[in-house]
This record gives C-alpha cells, sequence and structure tokens, in this order.
C-alpha cells in the first residue's frame, strides 16, 4: 500500500508540474513578442548563458553537486551533448516561429508532442495503452489532423519541435538523471557557443565604437 501511495503521489505531482509546464508555455509568445526587433539567434543566445547562471547559483544555493559527477561520466557527457543540441534547437525554432508570425504552427507542435510522446513510450519504454486512453489518444489526433488540414501545409515548425522535444524527452528518460543537474549540463556545453555568438555580435559595435574617437583607435 506504501508504494501504491508513493506512485499516486508521483502520478499527482507529475500531473500538477505537466500543467504548470504547458500553461507557462502558453504565455511565452506574449513574451518573445516584446523582443521582436531583437534575432531570434541572440535570444537564444541570452537564453543559454543566463540559465547556466541561474542553474549554477541554484544548484550552489541548495547544495548539489551533482552534476560535477557528470563530467567524469563519458557516456553520459556524451548523452547530454545529444539532448543539449536537442533543447537548443527546440528553443530556437520556437523563439523563430513566434518572432516570424507562426504562432499556430508552434502551438500545433506542442499539440503534438503529446502524441509523439506516447508513441516513443508504447515502443520503446514498452508501456501499455488502457482502452480509455486509447480513446483519448484517437480524439487527440483527430484534432491533430483538424489543425494541419486547417494550415493548409506541412508544418515543419511544428513537426520539428514535437519530435525534438519528444526525443529529448525520451533521451532523458533513458538516461534516468536528475533534471535540473542535467539541464545545467546542456546549457553548460551550449554556453561557449552562444557566448562566441554574442562576442562576435557586440564585436562591430565596440569597433565603430573604438574608431569613432578623433578618427583613430583608441581601445
Amino acid at each position: 500500500m506504501g508504494e501504491l501511495q508513493q506512485n499516486k503521489k508521483l502520478y499527482s505531482s507529475g500531473l500538477f508540474y505537466a500543467i504548470l509546464c504547458y500553461c507557462s508555455w502558453g504565455v511565452f509568445p506574449l513574451f518573445w513578442k516584446l523582443l521582436l526587433d531583437v534575432p531570434s539567434t541572440q535570444i537564444l543566445a541570452h537564453r543559454i548563458v543566463w540559465s547556466v547562471i541561474f542553474l549554477l547559483g541554484l544548484m550552489l544555493w541548495r547544495g548539489d553537486r551533482t552534476f560535477l559527477t557528470y563530467f567524469t561520466k563519458p557516456k553520459t557527457l556524451g548523452l547530454l551533448c545529444i539532448t543539449g543540441a536537442l533543447i537548443g534547437g527546440n528553443w530556437f525554432v520556437y523563439i523563430y516561429a513566434v518572432n516570424h508570425n507562426h504562432i499556430v504552427d508552434s502551438s500545433l507542435g506542442y499539440y503534438i508532442n503529446p502524441m509523439v510522446n506516447v508513441l516513443l513510450g508504447v515502443v520503446f519504454m514498452k508501456e501499455r495503452l488502457n482502452k480509455l486512453q486509447k480513446w483519448a489518444v484517437f480524439f487527440a489526433v483527430a484534432g491533430i489532423v483538424c489543425l494541419t488540414i486547417s494550415v493548409g501545409r506541412l508544418p515543419w515548425i511544428s513537426l520539428f519541435l514535437a519530435l525534438s522535444f519528444a526525443l529529448y524527452g525520451l533521451l532523458r528518460k533513458k538516461a534516468n538523471l536528475e533534471s535540473l543537474p542535467g539541464l545545467l549540463i546542456e546549457t553548460l556545453l551550449l554556453a561557449p557557443f552562444a557566448l562566441f555568438y554574442l562576442w562576435q555580435m557586440d564585436k562591430p559595435v565596440t569597433e565603430h565604437f573604438c574608431m569613432s574617437r578623433f578618427g583613430q583607435p583608441f581601445c
């Protein structure tokens, strides 16, 4: 009975966090729309860098050094390189979609995502659906088909968002790593590329400022 209660508690907390995540994703476009004049790649670079700072600060505040052990495991580190690339690509396409008036496509992508999760769970995790769950999947797929037809074209943005995030979730599930330490390593691996990009973005501005004083370089 104790194990059953624990499983129910985990299920309830997981459901709560899933709803919270999807609600927060739903309001993200309101924020990205405020940054229309900023290139999507620049927003992504800042998101990566500030994610590292926030997560590292959170880990240190909690006294959690779990992420350090991941650097000593080449297989784990290699897997986090793959998941980092997946989540980085997912972030970029989502930001690009919102800032280029493809909000419907991005929304459709996260509507498709649970169905891809179900498919991957059945195929790779050997899970089975009960009758009620099968009917729920059937109606959800029907809704996806109707939305796709209404778009009138192949929604590549939607498909990329759905597949990349589903594969990310599958690999993280297979790796059985803690969420926050794993995300910290993923963003740490992406951070050098993000910092280099931001440095290159800032370089022309700095050079122009340096040349503008007395018509000659001074810095």
